[in-house]
C-alpha cells in the first residue's frame, strides 16, 4: 500500500511530508521506508498515544531531508558506471595536453583560427560599444531630451531662439529643467600661436541639467554670465596646457580678452555628441531678442515618469501659444521633444552591427573548420578509444576526453583573442574617421570583456559538442579486430561542415565584394562638382581687429585674398565660399521660403552661402541656366543670387527661376528681409545622399569673417599648400589658415566608416576563404589516408593513377559546388533584403557572384592538389606493406 494513503493507528502523515519523502527517497525504496515508518508509528501510538506518534513522524521526516538530499545529489553526480562525474578530469586534461603538444602544428593552426575570430569580434564590439552602445556620460541619461523647432509646412527642423528658453521653462510642465547652448568659434592665443577654438556659449545651468561634475574646479554659477570665465574640456587641458595641475590659476586669451579658467571637465565628456567643444563660456543670451534668430540648442531633463511623447505634446502646446502671440516670427512653427542620444539616427549601430555579423560568420567558419579537424582526429584515434572502452572506460569518459580537447583549444584561442582585441581595437579606431564620437573611449572595458568571455564560452561549446556525435559507434571489439573506417554518419558530418564552411565563405566574399563596389560607387558618384585637382583651405580674418567690423573692408580683404592666390603658378581657377561640401566652417545662415502657387512643397528651408565670381569654375560646377557672378556685382549693385537645381525645382516647378526674386534676411537688421534676384541656376553640390537647397550670393554683397578658399590646379593639389600660405602671410600675417587639403581627401574622409567597413570585410573574406580551403584540404587528405590501402590495391591491379586523382577532384569539387550553391541562395536573399539600403548594390551583384564562386573553386582546387598528388606518387607495394 502506498505511503500517501496509509493510515497509522489513526495517524496520517502530513501531505508535505509525503511529498518530500517521495521526491527524496531512492527509487524502489519508498515502500520499504513507508513500511518502517508505519511499524514504528504503531508502536509509539500504542505506548504513548496518537499525538506522540504524529510528533515522532514529523521529527523523523524533518531529520531525513538532508541525508536523503545528499544521497540523491551524490547519485546524480555519478555516471552510468557509478563513477563520479568529475573524477579523473585532471588525468584527462593532462592526457589532452600531451596530445596537443605531440601535434603542435595542428594546435597552433586551431588556436590561431579561433583567436583571430574572437579577437576581431571583440575589437569590433569594443569600437561599437564606445561609439554606439555606451550609455551617455550623464546622470539619468535616458531622461535627457532636446527640444527642436519644427516648421509645419516644410517639416524641417531648426534650433530655438533665446526668448523661447523662458517660454518653455514657464509653460511646459513636463520639463523639469532646461538649458541652452550654441556653437561658437573664437581666435585664441596660446604660446603666441593663433588657433581657432570651439568656444560654445551656454547657460550656467547646462552642466547641472546634464548631471556632470568637473574633474577640476567648478561649473558655472549664475553670476558668471557677467564675468570673463571659461570651463575647459579635458582634451584642451591636456593638449594646450600639458595637463597643468595649477590650471585654475591661469587665464585663457580669446579675441584679445583674458578669461579666467574655473574648471576642467572630466576625460571622455563631450557635448554635444557630434561636434567637439574646446571650452564653454557662460551666457544668458539676453542680447538675442529676435525670435527669428534660431541658433540655440535646448536640452532639458524630464521628471521621473514623464515620457518623451508627453513632453513633446506639452512643448507643442507652448509653441502653438507662441504662434498666436507672435505671428510675425512664430506662425507655422511648432516644437517637438527628441531623445538626446542621436547615435541611432546617425546609423552607427547598423554599421557596426553589420561588421559584427561579418566577423561572427567568419568565427562560424573557424568553428566549423576546427570541429571538422577534430572529427578527423577522432576517427584516426578510434583504435585508441576502442582500447580504452575495452579496459572499462564508459562512453561518458570518452566523450569528456574529446570535449576537453576541443574546449581546451577553443578556450586557448579565445584567451589569445581577448589578449589581441585591445591593440586590434586601437588599430581599428585609427582607421575610423577622426571626428567619430567616442573614439577616445575605445578600450578593454568590463562590457567588452563580458562579451569576449561569452563569445569564448559559446565557441568552446560549439567546437566541443560536434566531435562527440560519432562517439557512439566506437566498439570495444575494435581493440581486437582493428579500428574500422569512419562510418556514414561521420562522413556526412564532415561533408556537412565543409559545405557550411564554403557557403559561409561565399557569403563573406560576395558581401566584401559588394561593400567594396558600394564604396567605390560612393567615391565616384556624381556630386555636382569635380573634386579632382582642387585644393582647399579655411581662411579667417582677425576677429578681434576693429577694422574688419566694416563690411566693405571685409569684402576688399576677401577679394585681395582670392586675387592673390589666383595668380600663383599652376592655379587655373580660384574662388571662395562659405561652407562648401565637407567644410569645417559654417554657412551664413538659413532662410524659410514660400514656393509659388501650385508647387508640391509648401515651404522650403534653404542654406545661405556667399561665393566669388570664379568659385563655380574652381569647383567644376555646371551652370545649368543664367550666369554666374561678375566682378561688378558689388555692394552698391543690385542684389543677385544663384540657386541650385533642387531649390529651383521646389520653388518654381513649372517656370524658369531666372529673374525670380527671393526674400532673404538682412545681415544688418535681423527679422527684416530684402529681395534678391535669381540670375543663375547651378547643379546640386553634395557629399551625402541628402542634397541641400542652396542659395549663393556674391561675397562682395554679403562678406563674412571666414571663407573656404578653393583652387583648381593642373598639378598636384598638395603642392599648393606652402605657396598659398606664403602668399596669404604676405597679405596679412594675422590671417588664420587651417585645414589645408585636397577636395578628393575631403570626399574620401566623408566615407571613412564605409571605407573601414569595406576594408575589414575584405580581410575577413580572404581569411574565410583560406580557412575553408584548409577544411577542404583536411577532409580530402584524411580520405586519402583512410583509403590508402584500397588505392594501393587498385593501383596494383592496374587502375590508372589519374583515374583515382580524378575521383578525388570530383568528390572535393562536388562539396565545394554544394557550398557555393547554398551560399549563393542565402546571399541572393540577403541582397534582395538590403538592395534599398546599400548604394550601388544591385548593379554589382551579378559579377560579384561569378568571381566569388571562381575564387572559392580556385581555393578548393588548390586544397585538392596535394591529396591528388599523393595518390599519383603512391607506391602500391609500400602502401600494402604498411
Amino acid at each position: 500500500m502506498a505511503f500517501g494513503t496509509r493510515e497509522i493507528a489513526g495517524v496520517r502523515a502530513p501531505w508535505i511530508a509525503r511529498w518530500l519523502l517521495r521526491c527524496l527517497a531512492p527509487p524502489g525504496e519508498s515502500d520499504a521506508l513507508a513500511g518502517d515508518l508505519e511499524h514504528e508509528a504503531r508502536a509509539i501510538a500504542d505506548a504513548s498515544g496518537v499525538r506522540a506518534a504524529r510528533r515522532w513522524m514529523r521529527w523523523q521526516v524533518a531529520h531525513s531531508i538532508w541525508p536523503l538530499a545528499r544521497q540523491r545529489w551524490a547519485a546524480r553526480r555519478r555516471g552510468p558506471g557509478g563513477t563520479t562525474m568529475f573524477r579523473g578530469a585532471g588525468m584527462d586534461l593532462r592526457h589532452v595536453a600531451r596530445r596537443l603538444r605531440a601535434t603542435p602544428g595542428f594546435a597552433v593552426v586551431a588556436v590561431l583560427t579561433i583567436a583571430i575570430g574572437v579577437g576581431t569580434a571583440s575589437a569590433i564590439f569594443s569600437l561599437a560599444y564606445a561609439v554606439a552602445l555606451k550609455p551617455l556620460p550623464y546622470r539619468d541619461a535616458d531622461r535627457l531630451v532636446g527640444i527642436q523647432s519644427v516648421h509645419a509646412k516644410s517639416n524641417s527642423w531648426a534650433s530655438s531662439s533665446a526668448p523661447e528658453i523662458a517660454d518653455y521653462r514657464e509653460g511646459a510642465a513636463s520639463v523639469a529643467d532646461l538649458a541652452a547652448y550654441s556653437y561658437g568659434a573664437q581666435i585664441a592665443k596660446i604660446g603666441g600661436e593663433r588657433i581657432r577654438i570651439a568656444a560654445d556659449p551656454s547657460t550656467p545651468n547646462l552642466f547641472d541639467v546634464l548631471g556632470v561634475r568637473p574633474a577640476i574646479g567648478r561649473t558655472f554659477a549664475a553670476a558668471d554670465v557677467d564675468r570673463p570665465v571659461v570651463i575647459l574640456s579635458h582634451e584642451t587641458w591636456v593638449s594646450r596646457f600639458a595637463a597643468d595641475p595649477a590650471i585654475l590659476s591661469r587665464t585663457f586669451e580669446l579675441s584679445d580678452r583674458a578669461y579666467a579658467i574655473v574648471g576642467v571637465m572630466p576625460a571622455g565628456f563631450r557635448f554635444p555628441q557630434v561636434l567637439e567643444s574646446d571650452l564653454w563660456i557662460a551666457s544668458s543670451f539676453a542680447d538675442r531678442l529676435d525670435r527669428n534668430d534660431r541658433q540655440l540648442q535646448l536640452v532639458a531633463r524630464l521628471p521621473a515618469g514623464v515620457s518623451v511623447d508627453q513632453a513633446s505634446r506639452d512643448v507643442a502646446a507652448v509653441a502653438a501659444r507662441l504662434a498666436r502671440a507672435y505671428p510675425a516670427t512664430n506662425d507655422g512653427w511648432s516644437a517637438r521633444v527628441v531623445p538626446l542620444d542621436g547615435r541611432t539616427a546617425a546609423g552607427y549601430g547598423a554599421i557596426f552591427g553589420s561588421l559584427l555579423g561579418t566577423v561572427g560568420l567568419f568565427l562560424f567558419v573557424g568553428c566549423a573548420n576546427l570541429a571538422g579537424l577534430l572529427i578527423v582526429r577522432n576517427i584516426d584515434r578510434r583504435g585508441e578509444l576502442a582500447v580504452c572502452a575495452s579496459l572499462g572506460a564508459t562512453p561518458f569518459r570518452l566523450a569528456r576526453q574529446l570535449a576537453l580537447e576541443a574546449g581546451l583549444i577553443a578556450l586557448a584561442g579565445a584567451g589569445l583573442g581577448v589578449a589581441i582585441s585591445s591593440p586590434a581595437s586601437q588599430v581599428l579606431a585609427a582607421l575610423m574617421p577622426p571626428r567619430l564620437p567616442g573614439l577616445a573611449d575605445v578600450h578593454l572595458s568590463l562590457p567588452v570583456l563580458a562579451f569576449a568571455v561569452t563569445l569564448s564560452v559559446i565557441t568552446a561549446l560549439v567546437c566541443g559538442v560536434l566531435p562527440v556525435f560519432d562517439l557512439g559507434s566506437v566498439s570495444a571489439s575494435e581493440a581486437l579486430t582493428g579500428p574500422r573506417h569512419s562510418g556514414p554518419r561521420s562522413q556526412r558530418l564532415q561533408s556537412t561542415l565543409v559545405v557550411a564552411e564554403v557557403a559561409a565563405a561565399l557569403i563573406l566574399i560576395v558581401g566584401a565584394t559588394l561593400m567594396m563596389r558600394s564604396f567605390t560607387a560612393l567615391l565616384d558618384r556624381d556630386r555636382g562638382f569635380n573634386p579632382h585637382g582642387v585644393f582647399a583651405l579655411n581662411v579667417s580674418l582677425p576677429f578681434e581687429q576693429d577694422a574688419y567690423l566694416d563690411s566693405q573692408t571685409r569684402a576688399a580683404a576677401l577679394d585681395a585674398i582670392v586675387s592673390r592666390v589666383a595668380h600663383l603658378p599652376g592655379v587655373t581657377h580660384a574662388g571662395a565660399t562659405n561652407g562648401f561640401p565637407g567644410s569645417t566652417l559654417g554657412v551664413l545662415g538659413a532662410a524659410m521660403l514660400h514656393p509659388a502657387a501650385g508647387a508640391p512643397q509648401a515651404d522650403v528651408s534653404a542654406l545661405l552661402r556667399s561665393a566669388t565670381p570664379d568659385y563655380f569654375n574652381a569647383m567644376g560646377v555646371a551652370l545649368e541656366r543664367g550666369r554666374t557672378f561678375r566682378p561688378d556685382d558689388t555692394a552698391s549693385a543690385p542684389r543677385v543670387a544663384i540657386v541650385n537645381e533642387k531649390l529651383a525645382r521646389a520653388m518654381w516647378p513649372d517656370a524658369d527661376a531666372i529673374g525670380r526674386q527671393l526674400p532673404l534676411p538682412r545681415s544688418d537688421a535681423r527679422g527684416a528681409s530684402e529681395l534678391w534676384t535669381v540670375v543663375g541656376v547651378v547643379a546640386d553640390m553634395h557629399l551625402a545622399a541628402n542634397v541641400p537647397a542652396d542659395i549663393f550670393v556674391p561675397v562682395a554683397q554679403r562678406p563674412s569673417f571666414w571663407i573656404d578658399l578653393v583652387m583648381r590646379t593642373t598639378g598636384d593639389p598638395a603642392a599648393l599648400d606652402a605657396p598659398v600660405r606664403r602668399a596669404l602671410r604676405e597679405i596679412n600675417p594675422d590671417l588664420l589658415i587651417e585645414n589645408s587639403r585636397s577636395i578628393q581627401t575631403i570626399v574620401a574622409n566623408s566615407l571613412g566608416l564605409e571605407r573601414a567597413q569595406a576594408s575589414l570585410a575584405t580581410v575577413v573574406a580572404v581569411l574565410s576563404a583560406a580557412v575553408a580551403g584548409v577544411g577542404l584540404y583536411a577532409l580530402l587528405a584524411f580520405a586519402v589516408a583512410q583509403r590508402r590501402r584500397e588505392f594501393a590495391i587498385r593501383l596494383a591491379l592496374g587502375s590508372a593513377p589519374r583515374a583515382l586523382s580524378r575521383w578525388m577532384y570530383v568528390r572535393g569539387l562536388r562539396l565545394a559546388l554544394a557550398g557555393i550553391a547554398a551560399g549563393t541562395a542565402i546571399t541572393i536573399g540577403l541582397v534582395r533584403l538590403l538592395r534599398t539600403e546599400v548604394f550601388g548594390l544591385a548593379s554589382a551583384a551579378p559579377w560579384a557572384y561569378a568571381w566569388s564562386a571562381l575564387a572559392l573553386l580556385a581555393v578548393a582546387a588548390l586544397a585538392l592538389w596535394a591529396p591528388a598528388r599523393r595518390v599519383l606518387r603512391a607506391d602500391p607495394l609500400a602502401a600494402m606493406r604498411d
